[in-house]
């Protein structure tokens, strides 16, 4: 696929996000330039060129560092910014991925519609949020879109996925829908990423690898905050607001959504919409998490998308729904923004992206089943006949009555490409004819 800024409207389309995230920062300018967390990332990277230790205590005067070495390693050219420069770049580079990763899930959509879809996702709390702080999110999402949406570049296809939960653990999930989905080599490919980027912690950070993998760091969720805080809102988070000694059916909770989700997801794949797979298997990944913040939940991003491209009413009204947490109220301008959802208040707002995330999983498989049956009703009712011998490939029944006649001696076998075709030897079909063969799963 070429490259969106590659594209001759590419430009005008990345304008339209940069416009409509700009008026954003316009009317409520203390709520975008926080990036605290940007703040711990680039103090990760100094440590590292200082040769300090990540764990032993806060890389800022107030908050840990909780990632891999290796994110660190990642982080280490942070360091050699300035902060305002920095932030700017941060914000830019997360605008221009939205854009991407728009264009990715909707290859064919026209400019206009890529800005507006690009415009809105800036104004969902997560990505907002995500933006705000100077997280990591959306890059991690970008990445694994990078894998599952591009056409073409296969045989790197796990390298995206990889990264991704080297940075962070929680998109390990999708190597288990590679391989639900019967992608083995993407998903061996995921794993060898990981491997080796492990393997460089401890190649040239031994001890803050021992301390993070082998000592357990990576484990302890109360460096990040108390599991029954307000500010988590994962599974784990609203069972321990509500009784003691959840970890036990927190797990058994986790393994049910899990099966559940992923079950969805692979089902949407199997139909063709690798965006609602993806989005459900991000969002699963953020549910069952120990701890989730509010910025996590960014996988609801795609999940708009892909209702988008099903129903465009519908589409809007979730978007719509989002935005509204965000906007009714300006946020504050404290270490972590208050919006409209916090100041709600009560068990329903505490827990409110786990229980959209809940609510949403019947409307996914539905969508998944409907077009599956739609795809169902188009395909032809008499089965067709191999095309050059070849399983997979079929005639139309326009040129089946030439399926007798053999190849010229040597000539090679007929090919034909996504868009049905010629794009080999032997009989070519008639001109304008639109009926060629479907994609096949990998």
């Amino acid at each position: 696929m070429i490259p969106l800024l590659a594209r001759r409207h590419g430009l005008f389309v990345l304008a339209a996000a940069v416009l409509a995230h700009g008026v954003t920062v316009l009317i409520w300018p203390a709520a975008h330039w926080s990036m605290i967390d940007l703040e711990v990332y680039r103090a990760a990277g100094a440590v590292v060129l200082d040769g300090g230790r990540l764990y032993e205590q806060g890389v800022t005067a107030s908050l840990k560092f909780v990632y891999p070495p290796f994110a660190a390693l990642l982080f280490t050219p942070l360091a050699m910014v300035s902060l305002d420069v920095l932030r700017v770049l941060w914000a830019v580079g997360n605008l221009v991925l939205v854009v991407m990763v728009v264009r990715w899930a909707a290859p064919t959509a026209r400019p206009g519609v890529v800005a507006a879809l690009a415009g809105v996702i800036c104004w969902l709390d997560p990505v907002r949020t995500t933006v705000y702080l100077g997280q990591v999110n959306w890059i991690l999402l970008a990445l694994v879109a990078w894998d599952l949406l591009r056409n073409g570049g296969r045989r790197w296809q796990g390298v995206g996925i990889g990264i991704a939960a080297a940075i962070k653990l929680t998109p390990l999930l999708f190597v288990v829908y590679l391989l639900l989905t019967r992608r083995f080599r993407a998903a061996g490919v995921a794993v060898a990423t990981v491997a080796a980027t492990v393997a460089a912690g401890f190649a040239l950070l031994p001890a803050d690898a021992a301390a993070f993998w082998l000592d357990g760091a990576f484990a302890e969720v109360g460096r990040i905050n108390p599991v029954d805080a307000a500010t988590n809102h994962s599974l784990r988070g609203a069972l321990a607001r509500t009784m003691d000694h959840e970890t036990g059916l927190w797990l058994v909770g986790a393994a049910i959504l899990a099966a559940v989700s992923l079950a969805v997801a692979v089902r949407a794949r199997r139909r063709g919409d690798e965006v609602l797979g993806m989005a459900v298997t991000g969002l699963c990944a953020t549910a069952v998490s120990p701890f989730s913040w509010t910025h996590h939940w960014v996988w609801f991003a795609p999940l708009v998308l892909a209702v988008v491209h099903r129903r465009a009413f519908a589409g809007v009204v979730v978007a719509l729904t989002f935005a509204w947490f965000v906007r009714v109220y300006p946020p504050e301008s404290g270490l972590i923004p208050e919006t409209s959802v916090a100041a709600l208040g009560g068990p329903v707002a505490g827990n409110l992206y786990f229980l959209l995330f809940l609510a949403s999983l019947p409307y996914q498989a539905k969508q998944g089943r409907r077009r599956g049956q739609a795809e169902g009703e188009r395909q032809p009712g008499r089965q067709r006949r191999p095309v050059g011998g070849q399983p997979g490939r079929q005639q139309p029944d326009r040129v089946r009555r030439r399926q007798h006649e053999p190849l010229a001696a040597g000539a090679p076998g007929h090919r034909l490409g996504e868009d049905g075709g010629d794009r080999g030897g032997g009989a070519r079909e008639p001109a304008g004819h639109a009926d060629g063969p479907g994609r096949v799963d990998e």
